[in-house]
């Protein structure tokens, strides 16, 4: 077993971008010797920052005797191509304005050879020098890649990274994974090769008397079998599920993950997975009773995001004008036309201009102090909008961990069902049968058998009720036929041979059936969602809010007149692009045999520890510290979980998240 963090990302952190989008400008990764700026912008852009990894070497696990037994990822979607409200706010605005500029606004041929002169004599600074006329050239022949047709687009360099981090997590946790071998044990083949039995779950077959499909093995290099080290991957059962937000960008992120961590035969040719061994599961944004949902802002009446611009802007206003009071002197006629908010535009543009195209001139202006001075409008605005400012963080970050929780307790003996059917291996046959039906669709010889029918109703309904015998209750399916038969007359408006319209992003996904904590068959557990979801969670899990190094808590109100450093709230660490919450569940002291480890699978859990990772970075849960090296007991986090669920808990939704009559 593999003795790393499951967001062991030193490997990562040096060659991802090599590997994901080798387009990064190379200015960003070997400043030359006579620049004074050190720092990468990218790296302290707070949310338009694409995915990096905040720490040089993650953190590893306490000790080689530890191993992680399961894993709760919340994953924010990778870099899209502009969000929609910074567009209109702040980069529109800006991108009218030059637009209108006459050329007499940027620097001449003259002024750029006088200001070459000056360097040549030793006349200019280091700081001017560095950040000089020279680097606004670019300004009089620019036109941006942002365009409001492509605003909360994935980007292709987000798809990327997307497909890049489902890889690595394979290669560090594969045994958390079901097994990428295709063989007899691929539930997609065994129903295929079995025309006969297509409806039955599993037949008896040849070599297998009691109708299991076969362990799983792989061999190592002598041709030795070597047996799964999870015993639950043993048969197959219900299929591997990864969930995502519906919105366009969280599932093209969902499906480029899934990409990279399966295999081709599992992942599916858009990455929805193959419906029998992988799926992707579509949790609409704003569904209230499915633990209200992976964006729970959306599904929160009361959340809003405006009020944290007003304190955001505060800081703005002070430190926006002492970049411009340097402009002066640099592009005297450019900075005339300049307030405030076009220099956040500008920084904005940073970002998103390198995500789409590669590079962009307003990287390249800006001093070290001025980034930092950026990133802190972001950390004092997201603050209030979704961190320990804003009283519905906890209560919005409770229904995440509280499922992460069951889930990595392995609780598959629960006595409470999770579904009407009273099924509790998270299936109830509805996603079998939606493969099923991607399968008669396509077949003439199942369409000439009303097997469409048939199928429709399994999704309809539920495959339980169709194990029970329902579908041959005559009333039942008269009914049903009526239904499906006007359903049909109504949708049937094209002409024969007309092509249909083009499927929406996730219009073919599933929603879920069941909350993902009716799932007990896998041991790592992946959802995607937005920027504001980790951050939400963090405020749950108490993140970031001690008094360690003399750095006041997170929960502290942020000064509005000064930059604190250093100090614990930094978002770029926190919601980048792709940026991640893990919740991982380890034991210690145990061998890599020891089967008997994996969640769920033992009672005694007196070496079962839990931690928080943030990006790979481990950050302590406060008041959750009594395990090895400040990690939490798992005895006691789940009582400390509990006791801040009666805190922030669902039974307090309706009162927080419903708008009074007067508001």
């Amino acid at each position: 077993m593999v003795h790393v963090s499951s967001l062991a990302l030193a490997g990562l952190a040096h060659v991802s971008y090599a590997l994901a989008a080798p387009y990064e400008q190379a200015v960003f990764d070997t400043p030359s010797p006579g620049r004074i700026d050190k720092i990468n912008p990218l790296k302290h852009l707070s949310a338009i920052s694409p995915f990096f990894i905040p720490t040089e070497e993650p953190t590893e696990l306490p000790n080689q005797t530890c191993n992680i037994t399961s894993a709760s990822f919340l994953i924010r979607h990778s870099s899209i191509m502009g969000n929609d409200d910074e567009f209109e706010l702040t980069m529109q605005p800006f991108i009218w304005k030059v637009g209108n500029f006459s050329q007499d606004v940027y620097p001449t041929e003259a002024e750029l050879a006088e200001w070459r002169m000056r360097k040549m004599r030793g006349e200019v600074s280091v700081l001017d020098e560095d950040v000089g006329v020279d680097r606004w050239l670019f300004l009089r022949d620019w036109h941006t890649p942002v365009k409001e047709e492509t605003l909360e687009k994935l980007s292709k360099r987000g798809s990327d990274d997307a497909e890049y981090f489902g890889k690595y997590l394979r290669k560090k946790l594969g045994y958390l994974f079901p097994s990428p071998q295709k063989g007899k044990d691929d539930r997609k083949d065994h129903v295929g090769k079995h025309k006969k039995k297509l409806f039955g779950r599993r037949g008896k077959e040849d070599g297998d008397s009691d109708g299991k499909a076969p362990h799983h093995h792989h061999r190592n290099k002598e041709g030795h079998d070597i047996p799964e080290k999870n015993p639950k991957h043993k048969e197959p059962g219900p299929p591997y599920k990864i969930w995502t937000a519906s919105s366009g960008r969280d599932i093209d992120t969902a499906q480029a993950f899934i990409k990279g961590a399966f295999p081709d035969h599992q992942a599916g040719k858009e990455g929805n997975g193959d419906g029998v061994n992988v799926q992707l599961i579509k949790v609409p944004n704003r569904k209230k009773d499915w633990e209200q949902s992976l964006t729970p802002h959306k599904a929160c009446d009361t959340f809003e995001k405006e009020s944290s611009l007003k304190p955001a802007e505060k800081w703005l206003h002070i430190y926006a004008p002492r970049i411009r009071e340097r402009l002066n002197d640099v592009v005297p006629r450019v900075s005339a036309q300049l307030d405030d908010m076009d220099i956040l535009a500008m920084m904005e543009l940073c970002g998103y201009e390198t995500i789409i195209q590669g590079d962009s001139g307003f990287c390249n202006i800006f001093t070290d102090e001025e980034w930092l001075d950026g990133e802190w409008y972001f950390d004092v605005r997201f603050h209030y909008m979704m961190g320990y400012g804003n009283e519905l963080s906890p209560f919005l970050g409770a229904p995440w961990v509280k499922t992460a929780r069951h889930l990595l307790a392995g609780e598959v003996d629960d006595q409470q069902p999770h579904d009407k059917d009273g099924n509790t291996d998270g299936n109830d046959g509805h996603l079998f049968a939606d493969w099923l039906e991607e399968i008669a669709e396509e077949s003439e010889e199942l369409l000439d058998f009303d097997v469409v029918d048939f199928l429709e109703d399994v999704v309809d309904d539920g495959w339980s009720l169709f194990k029970r015998d329902h579908h041959k209750d005559k009333k039942h399916k008269k009914e049903h036929k009526i239904k499906k038969d006007h359903k049909r007359k109504k949708g049937d408006k094209k002409k024969k041979g007309e092509k249909g319209k083009k499927d929406k992003d996730g219009d073919k996904l599933p929603e879920p059936r069941l909350p993902p904590n009716g799932t007990h068959t896998q041991l790592l557990h992946a959802f995607f969602t937005h920027r504001e979801s980790p951050a939400f969670v963090a405020t749950f899990l108490n993140l970031y809010n001690d008094t360690r190094n003399g750095m006041p808590p997170a929960s502290s109100p942020p000064a509005l007149e000064t930059r604190p450093e250093p100090r614990q709230w930094r978002t770029s660490e926190l919601v980048p692009f792709l940026g991640h919450i893990a919740l991982e569940r380890f034991s210690c002291g145990m061998q890599d045999h020891d089967t008997a480890s994996v969640a769920g699978n033992k009672t005694d859990t007196s070496n079962d520890y839990v931690r928080a990772m943030v990006n790979g970075k481990f950050e302590r849960m406060v008041g959750c510290e009594d395990g090895l090296e400040s990690t939490c007991r798992w005895d006691t986090f789940e009582k400390w979980i509990d006791a801040r669920l009666k805190i922030w808990g669902e039974q307090w939704w309706d009162e927080v998240c419903t708008k009074k009559d007067h508001e």
